[in-house]
């Protein structure tokens, strides 16, 4: 493998979603953290049909995008990777910082979950999100609520709820949604 994806330590459910939305846009592979967000632990969307593989798994990829993170002291157990790939490419929501990672390439805008980003990319670049991948929809529709508070917060951009929209098309599952948020968050009416 040559070409991976990575997030932060601790990934929440955004940065899942930006994983596996990235792997589509760039042909790589997703690559979990070693230590992931308790909402993504009990969500366990991560195992199934979402092609992400372990820290452990990696050997020396020439292509890394970095998603939903841009603050190297956050990318503990793949800042070696990053260091080594002959480009490097950023997603990113949050604001910027001395300790940004140096990109190549670099796509960085003010909206309330990450996601949309890179949704807009595979929009633009034809990638096609079909019925056939409804959990990678609902996946990503996962992201946009989680990180926007169900498009509540004060930082949430029009952006984030065209996207959410646009999901329902291939199939975002609304149902698995509510259930999952429910099983996820403490305080089930923060997605539901």
């Amino acid at each position: 493998m040559t070409r991976i994806v990575v997030t932060h330590h601790n990934a929440d459910l955004d940065a899942l979603a930006c994983l596996v939305a990235a792997a589509k846009l760039y042909g790589a592979t997703p690559v979990i953290p070693s230590f992931v967000n308790p909402a993504v632990r009990r969500a366990d969307l991560h195992k199934d049909h979402l092609g992400v593989i372990s820290v452990a798994e990696v050997d020396a990829p020439t292509f890394v995008a970095v998603v939903d993170v841009r603050d190297a002291r956050r990318l503990k157990d793949t800042a070696r990777f990053i260091d080594a790939a002959e480009r490097v490419v950023v997603w990113d929501h949050h604001p910027a910082s001395e300790f940004d990672v140096r990109a190549d390439e670099v796509h960085i805008e003010p909206v309330g979950a990450c996601i949309p980003l890179l949704m807009e990319a595979l929009l633009e670049a034809q990638v096609t999100i079909s019925s056939e991948d409804v959990q990678p929809a609902t996946l990503f529709m996962l992201g946009i609520y989680s990180d926007t508070g169900r498009l509540s917060l004060r930082l949430d951009q029009p952006r984030d709820a065209k996207i959410a929209a646009w999901l329902l098309a291939p199939g975002a599952n609304l149902r698995v949604l509510r259930a999952t948020c429910s099983v996820v968050f403490s305080r089930p009416a923060r997605c539901s």
